[in-house]
């Protein structure tokens, strides 16, 4: 069973508007990452709505997959990034 924390692919998608197989895309590129559970099924962190709404953003400003990893290089991983960060 997941935790409060962590959401399906299927969840994600719904929650962002973006298709599971650009999830799934977006995971091999190292954008998002997911946890497995016992049944092989990805689980993410909630966290990862926001990540993603952010790649939906950046590329709507015309940055590229491989640029916008450069720019979560200096954020959080495993949280919400913060007015500091």
């Amino acid at each position: 069973m997941p935790t409060l924390t962590e959401i399906s692919i299927g969840a994600l998608s719904r929650r962002t508007g973006v298709a599971v197989s650009a999830l799934r895309y977006y995971e091999t590129l190292g954008l998002i990452s997911s946890n497995r559970n016992r049944g092989g099924q990805r689980r993410f962190l909630r966290s990862d709505i926001r990540r993603v709404s952010f790649i939906k953003a950046a590329q709507t400003f015309g940055f590229t997959l491989p640029r916008i990893k450069e720019l979560f290089s200096i954020l959080p991983a495993q949280r919400t990034p913060t007015g500091e960060d």
